[in-house]
């Protein structure tokens, strides 16, 4: 029997106060019983910087490079949730990779979104 692989991408607006979003996706993936990783957490663990710090030593581009090189990576993750910023969908083709990987939640508020998930499963 295969195991079905459950991977959500929930990406808000960069106005979107983060422990908010934090806060409502991890929600999320506890009701879905899966983990939650936040894109620009793994990105700071994996390379021991800040994000701001990151783009100010890369540049834009060479920070969003880096972004599209870490969804990718996580996206071989199975089973999990992964929030993104409202910056990550808008580069290279990350949005039709996280349309073609899992399901993706894009709101103008990170609750409105989990909400809206929850309810559709």
């Amino acid at each position: 029997m295969s195991k079905i692989n459950h991977l959500w991408f929930v990406s808000s607006l960069p106005a979107i106060w983060v422990p908010e979003k934090r806060r409502w996706v991890r929600l999320f993936a506890r009701h879905m019983n899966i983990p939650f990783i936040d894109l620009d957490w793994y990105i700071e663990e994996r390379f021991h910087k800040t994000v701001g710090e990151l783009f100010i030593e890369r540049g834009e581009t060479g920070f969003r490079e880096l972004e599209r090189n870490m969804l990718h990576e996580v996206a071989e993750f199975e089973n999990v949730v992964i929030s993104t910023g409202g910056g990550a969908p808008c580069f290279y083709d990350n949005m039709d990779f996280m349309n073609r990987t899992g399901k993706d939640c894009f709101s103008g508020g990170a609750s409105g979104c989990v909400v809206q998930a929850l309810a559709c499963g």
